[in-house]
């Protein structure tokens, strides 16, 4: 949410806020895995955290949650 607001209301938004954010996004991105998949056959069915995954978006970084404590 904090990449989206940054990329459509940075104008709008003070250099604080902005610096702000930019931090809050890199202290997250430390807890956060990626995840690239690519499968044979292409039509092959892909899904990670119970999520689909488009045979289009494969092979592109896939940002994975910290998980869940069960």
């Amino acid at each position: 949410m904090l990449d989206l607001a940054l990329a459509k209301h940075a104008d709008s938004m003070s250099s604080e806020d902005k610096q702000a954010a930019g931090a809050a996004i890199g202290e997250m991105r430390i807890d956060i895995g990626y995840l690239t998949v690519s499968a044979t056959p292409a039509a092959a069915h892909v899904a990670v955290d119970d999520v689909d995954i488009p045979a289009e978006t494969r092979g592109r970084p896939i940002p994975l949650e910290p998980g869940r404590i069960e």
